[in-house]
């Protein structure tokens, strides 16, 4: 599965669905830690990239600690999925400090090739400069018009300011 596919299931899967809009910083790791698969706006954020797609063009090399610990977590996660509280240093910690995430293992399975993909997911529980909902939205508006596969799929999305008048009673 190429990076694309895993921005467009972010937004269909109901694995990742669920985190799309959240306010905490998710990502989806490969198993080996050198790339991140998919990241909701806050995850991205946390990362300094632009968006998720800009995160997952990115590869994380061998010294760097925050492939080390995915790596390592992967090895060490339920294969059925169960939800693990760890304690990780970096992704949205301060310097030096452990981060309080959940993590899951995740699998994948290419519907053509019914070969098997595994993910592993990281939800930071932190109180990062906080995102308004609507600029998460429009961020994953923007990704979903930006992937080629995403009519096809039948996805209407469309973002609109609240109103600012309020209904009278009558």
């Amino acid at each position: 599965m190429n990076h694309s596919e895993f921005q467009l299931r972010g937004l269909t899967d109901p694995q990742l669905s669920v985190h799309a809009t959240s306010a905490l910083p998710v990502w989806l790791w490969a198993s080996d830690g050198t790339r991140i698969l998919w990241a909701n706006p806050v995850g991205a954020r946390v990362f300094g990239a632009a968006n998720g797609t800009g995160l997952a063009n990115r590869t994380f090399g061998p010294a760097d600690a925050h492939r080390r610990q995915v790596a390592r977590l992967a090895g060490r996660l339920p294969a059925n999925g169960a939800i693990r509280l760890e304690r990780l240093r970096g992704f949205g910690a301060s310097l030096g400090m452990l981060m309080t995430c959940s993590c899951a293992r995740l699998d994948f399975f290419d519907g053509g090739h019914f070969s098997r993909n595994a993910g592993i997911l990281i939800v930071a529980h932190t109180a990062v400069p906080t995102m308004p909902l609507a600029e998460r939205l429009r961020q994953l508006v923007e990704r979903a018009r930006a992937m080629p596969r995403a009519g096809c799929l039948g996805l209407a999305i469309s973002v609109r300011p609240a109103s600012r008048t309020r209904a009278t009673r009558r």
